[in-house]
This record gives structure tokens, sequence and C-alpha cells, in this order.
């Protein structure tokens, strides 16, 4: 499984393309990819405040093989708001325990993207995982992020 917490959503963009999820031969434009999502799953779902259980399955995975699914981002999700209480950070982690999405029955491995930066989003995905890949390009000041976020 797929998870694009990245409120740039590149992955779910080049995922779609990728297995035709959604025509993209008239995609030019930010808005355009927009307006052809807009009503499809997303994490966006997930993050809405106004919930406090975990959407329906259906309004956040979107199943592109027998074996291979995805919770899509969403440009909207770059408006994700924090709550006091941590739940925002959670609410990934609590979607995969609830849906059963590891273990027996689930997928063997969920790859969340996410944004370089140190977030709620970056969070809720450290927070979901069980082990981290860090890209990064070997510079020292980017070292300095990577020892802040072992901390």
């Amino acid at each position: 499984m797929l998870v694009d917490l990245d409120p740039q959503a590149n992955l779910t963009q080049s995922i779609f393309e990728i297995y035709d999820v959604i025509d993209t031969s008239k995609v030019s434009t930010v808005k355009d990819m927009h307006d052809k999502v807009e009503n499809l799953p997303s994490i966006n779902n997930l993050y809405n405040e106004s919930k406090v259980t975990p959407p329906d399955k259906d309004q956040l995975i979107v199943e592109l093989t027998s074996t291979l699914s995805i919770i899509p981002g969403s440009l909207d999700s770059v408006f994700l708001r924090k709550n006091s209480n941590g739940d925002t950070e959670q609410s990934l982690r609590n979607t995969i325990q609830a849906y059963n999405l590891t273990g027996d029955g689930g997928f063997d491995f969920i790859l969340i993207d996410c944004p370089p930066t140190y977030s709620s989003y970056t969070i809720s995905a450290a927070l979901a995982s069980d082990f981290y890949i860090i890209l990064s390009n070997p510079m020292h000041i980017l070292l300095w992020g990577l020892i802040y976020l072992a901390k």
C-alpha cells in the first residue's frame, strides 16, 4: 500500500497516471489535477476534523490492483489544521489499526510519502511506522535535521 501524505501529492499524480485512474491527457495545471481528483478518495478525508472515527474505506483507499492500493494525497491537505490533543498525528496510525491494513489479511508493506520537513505530516507518518527510510543528499546542513529527527 502507498500513502501520500505530502500536500504536493506528486506520488498520487504519478500513480494515477501509471494506473490510468484518471485521464491526465487534459491535465496541464495544478487546478486541472485538483478538479479531476476532487471527488476521489483521499488522505484529506482522514484528516477531516469533523470526524472522530476513520472514514469508510471507499472514501480513503483506491485499489490499483489486487495487491496494490493507495491512499491518495490531496492538495487540500495543505490546509490541515493540527488540533491540540494530538488526534491529527494519530489518525493514520489509528486507521491502519482499525482497518487491519497490516498483518494477516493486510498489506506486507505500507510506504508513506511525506514532505521533507518536521511537521504534522511527518509526525503522523512516524507514528504510523515501524521503520523509516530517509532519503537525503549527503550535505552537512541536512544532517542537522536527521540528528533532530532521531531524537
